[in-house]
C-alpha cells in the first residue's frame, strides 16, 4: 500500500474544508461593512482549526480586513468607511454549540448550527459592504473555538 506525502494530505484536508462551505447547517445571509482593526474579547492567534484566510484565494480581488481567532463571544472592530463591494466572512469552529456573526445593527451575517464537526470545515457568507458598519459581533458558547477571516471583495454579479 502506498503512503500519501504529507503535502498531499494537507491539500486534501484544505479542499475538504473548502467544500464544506455549503454544508453543515450554515445559513448565509448578509449585507455588512468593514476594514481592519483589532478584535476585543477573547481573540487570540494560532491553533489547530483550519485557517479561514485560505478561503481568500478563492475570492477574486479579495482584500483582507481581519484575521483572528478566539473562544466564545467577541466584538470585532471592522471599518467600512469609504469602502465598496462585498463583505466576505469565512469561519472555522469546533466545540459544543452554535456560532453566529452579526453586524452592529444586529443583522445576521452567518449562522452555524453546530460547531461539533471537523476542525477542517469552513463556512462562509457574502453580502454588500455597508460603510456605516464599524463592528461585528461573534456569538458562540464558551467552549467553542473559532477562527475568522473578514475580507472586502469586488461586488459579485
Amino acid at each position: 500500500m502506498r503512503r500519501q506525502p504529507a503535502a498531499a494530505t494537507g491539500l486534501a484536508v484544505l479542499l475538504l474544508g473548502l467544500t464544506a462551505c455549503t454544508s453543515s447547517g450554515h445559513a448565509p445571509h448578509g449585507h455588512a461593512s468593514p476594514t481592519s482593526a483589532a478584535p476585543t474579547g477573547s481573540a487570540q492567534q494560532g491553533g489547530a482549526l483550519v485557517d479561514p484566510d485560505t478561503y481568500r484565494r478563492s475570492v477574486s480581488g479579495a482584500q483582507p480586513l481581519l484575521h483572528t481567532r478566539g473562544k466564545g463571544d467577541s466584538s470585532l472592530s471592522i471599518r467600512g468607511e469609504e469602502k465598496s463591494g462585498d463583505l466576505v466572512i469565512a469561519v472555522s469552529c469546533l466545540g459544543k454549540g452554535p456560532l453566529k456573526v452579526t453586524d452592529k445593527s444586529g443583522r445576521l451575517l452567518l449562522r452555524i448550527v453546530t460547531c461539533t464537526g471537523s476542525p477542517a470545515a469552513m463556512y462562509n457568507s457574502r453580502g454588500a459592504l455597508r460603510p456605516a458598519d464599524t463592528a461585528l459581533e461573534l456569538t458562540a458558547g464558551p467552549s467553542v473555538d473559532w477562527r475568522i477571516a473578514v475580507m472586502q471583495a469586488p461586488h459579485a454579479p
